[in-house]
């Protein structure tokens, strides 16, 4: 993979591979809920693959002893977000 997709250190906007993908979609935590929300942060996704602009793989990857259904919403949320502008997406929950 680092092969064909290699980290460009002197300017990572060229690289391929873009580890921790700021999310363009504006979300906030409410009690215990996940929200779409103009005020709110943009989320991360474990890994984009492509232009950083719009790229052509998001990847998140949930590791958790049992099941957390909000974090899980959580990346679903990101990744189905229509502000990010990915042309495909997967999640390894």
């Amino acid at each position: 993979m680092q092969k064909k997709y290699p980290i460009c250190y002197d300017n990572l906007l060229h690289s391929k591979l873009h580890p921790e993908w700021a999310t363009s979609g504006k979300y906030k935590k409410s009690e215990k809920e996940y929200l779409i929300d103009e005020k709110g942060t943009c989320g991360f996704i474990d890994f984009a693959i492509g232009d950083y602009e719009n790229p052509d793989l998001c990847i998140e990857f949930k590791h958790n002893k049992s099941w957390n259904f909000q974090s899980i919403v959580f990346d679903f949320m990101k990744l189905m977000d229509s502000n990010n502008k990915m042309k495909s997406a997967i999640s390894f929950s």
